[in-house]
């Protein structure tokens, strides 16, 4: 079948189920050309060079997409850690927590996992709990601390 077509075909019900064309075209884009991520979880710090930075409104989203195993989630790559976030909102080693649970419930194997936080005692839970994942999953690295 002709791509071109075939693409318009996909429009076609794309568009029939609610989705707009610049929605499509977004999704038809990404299928075509994935782009794997680093995630940077942060409240206040812009991410280095390389990362995208997640503020904690948004953070709750990403877990859950890693956690029910949504096909997006496969192209995050690394996630780095902050541990304040910021009242109201969970800290950054209750956003490991989350991943870790998923993996001994559901099995799901989480991206590289990195702090940055200057929070001492904070970025030690994270690190120890990266580290004892890492060891059960046969990973054979230690927690990077990410400059801050």
């Amino acid at each position: 079948m002709n791509p071109l077509l075939s693409h318009s075909i996909l429009l076609l019900l794309f568009c029939g189920l609610g989705f707009t064309v610049s929605r499509f075209l977004t999704l038809l884009y990404w299928k075509l050309h994935p782009v794997h991520v680093r995630l940077y979880f942060d409240d206040e710090r812009n991410a280095p060079k390389g990362w995208i930075v997640v503020r904690p409104n948004e953070m709750s989203e990403i877990i859950a997409a890693i956690v029910t195993l949504k096909p997006e989630a496969a192209l995050i790559d690394a996630i780095s850690f902050d541990h304040d976030l910021g009242d109201g909102y969970p800290s950054g080693y209750d956003f490991f927590c989350m991943l870790e649970e998923a993996y001994h419930v559901n099995n799901v194997i989480p991206p590289m996992l990195y702090v940055h936080s200057m929070n001492a005692a904070g970025r030690q839970n994270i690190v120890n709990g990266i580290d004892n994942l890492n060891r059960y999953l046969g990973r054979d690295y230690n927690c990077q601390v990410l400059p801050e």
